[in-house]
This record gives structure tokens, C-alpha cells and sequence, in this order.
């Protein structure tokens, strides 16, 4: 974008369109830590679309996001308040997890810094 020179962004399409045309992905840096050129961050961006463990192909995002999606959808599993609303016949699910206020359960010290959800 012109109007701000320090701002990164790139668009990437790392995988193959099965059917029909690729989207891209619309990636912006907000942090660059290691500070990376443009090339080498781009680069390593495509290979983590090919670190992804649960599909055979090429992914359009890189795994972290992946990964980090299928945790918090495990996390409210581990909720106190957790309820399984495709259980209830009675239930008028509008959208909400139906957790309301309350506490998620202490991941014990076996299971800590272990990707369990993988």
C-alpha cells in the first residue's frame, strides 16, 4: 500500500486449485521479529503450507493457523460450563457456545506443551 511504506502485506496462493480457481491469501505483517526480507518471509509462509499433518495436499494457509483454529475449537471442550447443544431435541441454538460464565479446566502437567488436538 503507498500510503504506508512500512507496512507489509503479500497475497499467496501456495496450493493447487482442485476445482475451479485458487483463492488467495491476503497475509499482513504485523510483526517481524525475526526481521526477515520480503522474500524470506514469503518463502517461509509457502513451506509452512506444506507442514500441515492432516492433509495429503498442499493447504492454502500455513499450519499454525490451522493448528491454532483446531485448538479453540478444542478449548471449549474444557470449558466448566461446557454443553453439547447438537444434543439437545429442545434447544434454539442462536450462534452462541452456550458456555455463559465460568472457568476452563487445568490442562494436567503430562499434557502440557503437547499438541493433544493434533
Amino acid at each position: 500500500d503507498p500510503n504506508y511504506p512500512n507496512y507489509q502485506n503479500y497475497y499467496m496462493v501456495p496450493h493447487f486449485g482442485l476445482k475451479g480457481t485458487p483463492k488467495p491469501a491476503h497475509y499482513h505483517v504485523l510483526i517481524n521479529e525475526a526481521n526477515l526480507g520480503a522474500d524470506e518471509l514469503q518463502g517461509l509462509t509457502f513451506q509452512l503450507c506444506h507442514a500441515y499433518q492432516r492433509a495429503t495436499k498442499v493447504v492454502g494457509r500455513p499450519a499454525p493457523v490451522y493448528w491454532a483454529h483446531l485448538a479453540a475449537m478444542q478449548a471449549q471442550y474444557n470449558h466448566t460450563r461446557y454443553r453439547d447443544d447438537a444434543s439437545d431435541v429442545a434447544s434454539n441454538h442462536s450462534g452462541s457456545t452456550g458456555m455463559g460464565a465460568g472457568t476452563y479446566l487445568s490442562v494436567t502437567d503430562k499434557m502440557k506443551g503437547v499438541a493433544y488436538w493434533m
